[in-house]
């Protein structure tokens, strides 16, 4: 019998965690024109809480829509996760006002619960 290969669902986009946020960055130099405006940049970085620290990986500019993407697409599954367990809530709930009618009406019919 022959093998079948399952195809794996591979996203087009890697989720990434975190978020984007831009900066400017003073260099010091005392004759720079940072050291009167906001500064050199704007600079992009991707801020990631692990085991509560943050930490900033720098993004090139090339890479920033791609890395944006990232982050987006991580945030539309943790949505679609929300709404997943939200709905399983919902259904636990109904169940359990469900199972407490039958446990009413099998009393009230006289059998032994």
């Amino acid at each position: 019998m022959p093998i079948k290969k399952v195809a794996q669902e591979v996203p087009k986009i890697a989720p990434l965690p975190g978020y984007l946020r831009a900066q400017f960055i003073r260099c010091g130099r005392s004759n720079c024109h940072c050291r009167n405006t906001n500064g050199h940049g704007p600079y992009f970085y991707r801020v990631v809480t692990v085991r509560g620290k943050k930490w900033k990986q720098y993004v090139k500019k090339d890479e920033l829509a791609e890395v944006q993407a990232g982050i987006s697409e991580r945030r539309r599954q943790l949505a679609e996760v929300r709404q997943i367990n939200r709905e399983a809530r919902e259904n636990w709930r109904t169940f359990k006002v469900q199972l407490r009618q039958l446990d009413q009406l099998m009393r009230l019919a006289g059998y032994d619960v």
